[in-house]
């Protein structure tokens, strides 16, 4: 998911509609994790 992300970030890379919408969901989770 990660070289997506960056891939996403730097060329706007997207393999489905929606694939950076879902990214953000999941690194939203991963900075909640990482706060509680």
């Amino acid at each position: 998911v990660l070289c997506a992300q960056i891939l996403n970030k730097l060329f706007g890379y997207e393999p489905y509609p929606g694939f950076s919408k879902n990214v953000d969901k999941k690194m939203e989770e991963l900075k909640q994790r990482k706060i509680n």
